[in-house]
């Protein structure tokens, strides 16, 4: 049902041969249940995707995150589904990334309002595939919006994340500077790495690649 409240997820592959985009599978996701259209990550193979459901269901849109993987079966390849990471917050999957190889997740929940009034929160995941491991999970100052934008490095040991709101020169009332934040996984707990001021512009999108440093 691809209506405003409901949504839809599709794969494509490029067809050489053809030179179009063929679709890959059936429908990953449908429904009118969330707007599965918010954010969207893919395994550096492509044979993994994480999608954002942020406003899942209840008047606090809460939403999740669902993980869904290409399995090559011999009578009907198609996309199986992996995990469901439920909500954590409102507004939880407004953005997602992947690690290259799929196993690791982080989330953005821009308005959770845990740490004051739109303050948001950023959450990683160092294994997905089980559903016991323990998160690393950061929050920081009200109307920062922690986590509008997130990302990934290749080995998922980096996350990056923008703050659009961060009031980052203290002369100026609601300056709204933004900031892009960085952290590394470390063990069982997400120590700060390193932190890089921009302007609004740049702390509403993030982006690592294959060696941050």
């Amino acid at each position: 049902n691809e209506t405003s409240t409901g949504g839809v997820v599709r794969a494509y592959e490029w067809n050489e041969d053809a030179e179009v985009w063929a679709r890959l599978g059936s429908d990953i996701a449908t429904g009118e249940e969330a707007p599965f259209k918010e954010a969207v990550s893919l395994s550096n193979d492509g044979a993994r995707i994480a999608f954002g459901t942020p406003a899942l269901s209840g008047a606090l849109n809460p939403g999740a995150v669902r993980v869904y993987e290409w399995t090559e079966a011999a009578t009907a390849p198609d996309w199986k589904h992996v995990a469901d990471i439920e909500a954590f917050s409102p507004g939880s999957g407004g953005a997602v990334a992947l690690s290259g190889n799929g196993t690791r997740l982080v989330i953005g929940a821009r308005h959770d309002d845990a740490h004051g009034t739109d303050s948001g929160s950023v959450i990683a995941y160092s294994q997905i595939d089980d559903p016991y491991a323990p998160p690393h999970y950061r929050a920081y100052g009200a109307w920062e919006l922690n986590g509008f934008s997130v990302a990934m490095s290749l080995d998922g040991d980096v996350v990056a994340f923008g703050s659009p709101f961060k009031d980052v020169n203290s002369t100026v009332a609601d300056a709204n500077d933004g900031i892009v934040k960085v952290f590394r996984l470390t063990g069982g707990t997400s120590d700060p790495y390193a932190r890089g001021v921009g302007a609004l512009d740049a702390a509403a999108t993030s982006a690592l690649w294959d060696d941050p440093w």
